[in-house]
């Protein structure tokens, strides 16, 4: 994804080459969600080449959001600034990729885990079994331990990394 003061840019997601531009899986830069390049929308600021880009579901969220429907692909400076501070305030940390702190603890919640910060703003889910396991999930790696004392001394039984 690509940020600056005036756009938001969705990325090709990482196993993708983009040699099939068009039909491309990206990642929306506001939910992290993999979606086909032609479903990607794209906005622009009114006489500049200031770009948004975003999934129908988060354009949608803004939309309810800001009481307005977007009908145009060109928006005029204030729509674009509302649309720009939307998509910023909520973007996917790239660093983290998409384990944040505004991310962990919906992930965590869902899965019945606890989100934590395991330091350098890493952000894990850890879930807890009822038979002792604990697993994390961070950006790079899921790890099973196979009790609370393996997990605090980091000898997990299965890893499985994520790149």
């Amino acid at each position: 994804m690509k940020t600056d003061s005036k756009c938001v840019l969705a990325k090709v997601a990482p196993e993708e080459n983009g040699e099939n531009r068009g039909m491309a899986t990206m990642i929306c830069p506001v939910c992290g969600k993999r979606i086909r390049e032609t479903n990607l929308e794209r906005y622009f600021e009114d006489n500049s080449e200031n770009t948004i880009e975003l999934c129908t579901d988060c354009r949608e969220e803004f939309e309810g959001d800001n009481d307005l429907q977007i009908d145009s692909d060109t928006l005029d400076g204030d729509i674009y600034g509302k649309l720009l501070n939307f998509a910023s305030t909520i973007t996917i940390d790239e660093e983290s990729q998409g384990i944040n702190d505004l991310t962990a603890p919906v992930v965590a919640t869902a899965l019945g885990g606890d989100a934590w910060q395991s330091g350098g703003g890493i952000w894990l889910i850890v879930k807890r079994t009822t038979d002792g396991r604990v697993v994390t999930i961070s950006p790079e790696v899921v790890n099973e331990y196979s009790n609370e004392e393996a997990f605090e001394e980091d000898r997990p039984k299965i890893s499985l990394v994520m790149s």
